[in-house]
């Protein structure tokens, strides 16, 4: 005979629920964290512009801890179920628009429409996920023409997605959000990694940038989830500098927007206005 206790608890249960719920509801932000996985399209050289690419893209998704096994697994099953023959024999196998969309690399084994059904397969994974995109797009030439000292596309780049990313953590009540950036080497991260924690200590204009630790990089084939940044990335750099919106448009409703559907200004950052 199972007895059903409905008031009955051992004072030492009754001790720590005092303890722990008020904690958990005067102090919501203990309970959760997010990140932003961040990569970049384009070189942010202001003295090396393409006429055919002006924009220096930087991008990515914000997920919530909790989400992080959910999405590392999906990705995983993903290569594994699409690309079976490189998973299993070659050494950190990643997803990559660029080489997928142009049939290079390990990728140039397909055909063009074998790899469209797999694209495809991948950005109905990106839509059914639970992460939001932002993405910041950054007119070198213009940024020359408007600014007589401008600053680094790169770090102004970050330093838009990352206020977009505070803005996010504030509305869900999330005390820290971890930013993790796609690594160019152990030279170029070292250069930057001061950099950014400087224009993390300044913030913006208009946001403190309170919630943000320090940045850290990382390769996609360590945090997959960068290998979702990737395509957000190329799809913002066919956007605005080839005017393809094709791909933007298959992904355009995971960017963070307004509650009446906006997404420039809230997902999406276009530099200088």
């Amino acid at each position: 005979t199972i007895h059903v206790q409905d008031h009955a608890r051992t004072p030492h249960v009754w001790a720590i629920m005092a303890i722990w719920f008020p904690l958990v509801y005067i102090f919501p932000k203990l309970r959760l964290v997010m990140r932003l996985f961040l990569d970049e399209s384009n070189i942010p050289r202001l003295d090396k512009i393409n006429p055919s690419s002006p924009y220096f893209i930087m991008g990515g998704c914000m997920i919530e801890n909790r989400d992080m096994d959910y999405v590392h697994e999906s990705i995983k099953k993903f290569a594994t179920s699409h690309f079976p023959e490189f998973c299993g024999s070659i050494n950190d196998f990643k997803i990559h628009a660029a080489a997928m969309y142009n049939l290079r690399d390990h990728f140039s084994a397909y055909t063009a429409i074998e790899m469209e059904a797999k694209i495809n397969a991948f950005l109905d994974i990106i839509n059914e996920l639970p992460l939001k995109i932002v993405a910041t797009a950054i007119h070198k030439k213009r940024q020359i023409e408007r600014y007589p000292s401008p600053q680094d596309p790169y770090t102004v780049a970050f330093l838009y997605c990352c206020e977009r990313f505070q803005w996010e953590l504030s509305s869900k009540n999330i005390a820290v959000g971890e930013v993790v950036l796609e690594s160019r080497g152990p030279g170029l991260d070292n250069l930057y990694h001061s950099k950014l924690e400087e224009f993390l200590k300044m913030g913006t204009r208009y946001t403190i940038l309170e919630n943000i630790a320090k940045p850290s990089f990382h390769q996609s084939g360590v945090e997959s989830p960068l290998q979702i940044s990737d395509f957000v990335c190329y799809a913002v750099h066919k956007y605005p500098n080839k005017n393809e919106s094709e791909l933007f448009d298959k992904i355009k409703r995971k960017f963070r927007q307004s509650e009446s559907g906006t997404i420039e200004g809230y997902g999406l950052i276009q530099y200088p206005k």
